[in-house]
């Protein structure tokens, strides 16, 4: 169960005879299971251990996982996600990693063929005069880019909202990296229509931001297993919350910086 317990615990196995793996639920004695190749010693995630992998990351790009990876982040996200925080490393492709390489590819993607690119005569935001419709073209042509930036202000959000379940930062990062990895990757596998059919991309767009809007409820709620009407208030709250603090962050870098850079240009 999640809760002070949770919080309490340290999440470190025993390397003790009889000791059980996290990842399999095999008896184990030793460093590694002799199932699935897990470390038996396994703590709690923090932010040092993050910071590691993600800059580790294009140094140790692999290949297994990755397709299974993509497919329970589908089917199962919540519930997979939070099996991985509690210790079945195993199970999942490493969270930064995913993010990494599905960033990379994403961003170029969406650089070199100005997927998000609006004309500045398309902007119409009446509830925000006074932002200068030259900063949404600015945000929309480095939207990937600025949705990378913002996982550490989703993942405080969550981490605020959600925080009786007892996960510390480091975990509502994880989380919070898988989330936005996994509408990267949806991202590059859509890509092909939007090419082939660029009459539609517009349909195709509205269709994707909504469903990765979605997809965040779920994956979240799922996570924090808060499927009643606390959790969606929480939900929105968090939302609500991430969404002002991003705007704000990217508005400032946008006036600190936006006349010297010309990304998507």
């Amino acid at each position: 169960p999640v809760g002070l317990g949770w919080r309490r615990s340290c999440l470190l196995v025993s390397m003790s005879s009889g000791a059980t793996c996290l990842n399999c639920g095999e008896q184990v004695n030793g460093n590694y299971c002799w199932n699935c190749g897990q470390k038996t010693s396994i703590d709690r995630l923090h932010v040092k251990e993050i910071l590691t992998e993600f800059l580790l990351s294009p140094f140790h790009i692999e290949n297994h996982g990755l397709p299974w990876t993509f497919w329970w982040l589908f089917v199962k996200p919540g519930f997979v996600i939070r099996e991985y925080v509690h210790g079945k490393r195993k199970l999942l492709y490493p969270a930064f990693r995913y993010l990494v390489l599905g960033g990379t590819i994403a961003t170029i993607i969406s650089k070199q063929y100005k997927i998000f690119h609006i004309e500045l005569e398309e902007v119409q935001v009446p509830f925000l005069n006074f932002v200068e419709r030259e900063f949404f073209v600015y945000a929309n042509e480095n939207l990937t880019l600025f949705n990378l930036l913002a996982i550490p202000v989703f993942a405080l959000g969550t981490y605020i909202f959600f925080k009786p379940k007892g996960y510390n930062y480091a975990e509502n990062l994880t989380l919070q990296a898988y989330i936005t990895a996994q509408q990267l990757w949806t991202l590059i596998i859509i890509f092909p229509f939007l090419q082939f059919s660029p009459e539609a991309k517009g349909v195709i767009l509205q269709v994707y931001s909504v469903g990765t809007t979605l997809y965040s409820f779920y994956v979240i709620m799922h996570f924090f297993k808060m499927w009643n009407v606390l959790g969606f208030i929480l939900m929105v709250l968090t939302l609500l919350y991430s969404y002002i603090v991003q705007f704000m962050l990217t508005y400032g870098f946008y006036q600190v910086f936006g006349s010297h850079l010309s990304f998507g240009h």
